[in-house]
């Protein structure tokens, strides 16, 4: 079933988004550390407590990020591929296209449109 939002239903979302926005934020950068730290073991067959301890952090921050991810399909919304800071919401007919976009600090999400972002 398609979600679909007019302008009042869409302005109401932005708490949620801005919750889910900032997880997301939080979740790629605490993966992109934990990459970083991995990166600076050595390639063995056996790893050693510390370096199993950074990969099960990493495949748990992985699960988080795609739960949150999943949030955003729940809601019919989707990250914008060009700007992954901005988020669409499809509009009174379903679609991302015609719908709206929020980005983080707007008060209110802005008509999708080829002149936005």
């Amino acid at each position: 079933m398609k979600k679909a939002y007019d302008s009042d239903r869409a302005k109401n979302l932005v708490p949620l988004l801005e919750s889910i926005s900032r997880e997301l934020t939080e979740r790629h950068a605490a993966i992109a550390k934990l990459e970083r730290g991995l990166r600076s073991f050595p390639d063995s067959e056996a790893p050693n407590a510390e370096e199993l301890d950074l990969r099960a952090e990493l495949a748990t921050q992985r699960r988080e990020l795609r739960l949150a991810q999943k949030e955003l399909e729940k809601l019919g919304c989707a990250v914008d591929e060009n700007d992954p800071g901005c988020i669409r919401i499809p509009g009174a007919d379903g679609k991302l296209e015609r719908g709206f976009q929020w980005s983080w600090g707007e008060l209110e999400p802005q008509p999708a449109g080829p002149d936005n972002h």
